[in-house]
């Protein structure tokens, strides 16, 4: 058989295609990332809404009797988790600062429940750090309530009870500073000539009181729809 040769065609490089044809170059840093990335979403801002009941209004002292919290979206009405436990107490001391409320929950039977049974504070603890940590990973928490300062500080030791001082102080320093007083919203209605109390009293157990700030931020609001937060009063 005749040696035959066969011509091979070479493949041009990149530089002898068309220009038109050449992909265009986006510049990548060295770490892979692109130069300019996507801005990201607004965060979710969320409301945890917080309430005890206690033998005493000193937080720091007070005996803990109940424990109520609700995560809800910033209008009140899409309700995301919630928590209500009754906390175990062994003995309460009976003096002219716990009267009042000792009183009080013998009526509605909080008092009776937690020296009865209840769950000892270490449980409840962990659960409500459980909670608050997962809507913390949904978005931005604002504490919210009546008079917050003090649930957040009974809160404070409920948790510290369930994960310890440091875990704690780690958790509850991811809340937004930014807090919903629904008193400051009762305090305006009666400069304008309100009676926000009336109505109010209910039967003191955490399922009340949240179930009425709710209620009432969500019909609040709406009201600030439109509202000139620049302007002056006139």
């Amino acid at each position: 058989m005749d040696n035959q040769t066969i011509d091979i065609p070479t493949l041009g490089s990149a530089t002898d295609r068309p220009r038109e044809a050449m992909p265009p170059s986006t510049p990548v840093p060295a770490d892979g990332l692109p130069l300019d990335p996507p801005t990201p979403p607004e965060p979710r801002h969320l409301l945890l809404w917080v309430d005890v009941e206690t033998d005493d209004i000193d937080p720091d002292e007070c005996a803990i009797l109940e424990l109520g919290l609700r995560v809800t979206d910033l209008t009140g009405f899409d309700m995301l988790d919630s928590l209500r436990e009754t906390l175990h107490q062994d003995r309460l001391d009976l003096n002219p600062g716990t009267l009042t409320a000792v009183r009080m929950h013998v009526a509605n039977g909080l008092l009776g429940e937690s020296l009865n049974g209840g769950v000892e504070a270490r449980y409840v603890g962990a659960m409500a750090a459980k909670i608050i940590d997962c809507a913390l990973a949904l978005g931005v928490l604002h504490p919210a309530g009546t008079n917050p300062q003090f649930d957040l500080t009974c809160l404070r030791r409920i948790l510290r009870a369930g994960i310890g001082e440091d875990m704690t102080s780690k958790l509850m320093a991811r809340l937004s500073y930014r807090r919903v007083d629904m008193t400051c919203m009762r305090l305006a209605s009666q400069a304008a000539g309100g009676d926000p109390w009336a109505g109010s009293a209910g039967a003191h157990r955490v399922e009340d009181c949240l179930d009425r700030d709710i209620r009432q931020w969500q019909r609040l609001w709406p009201l600030l729809e439109g509202f000139d937060w620049t302007g002056e009063a006139e």
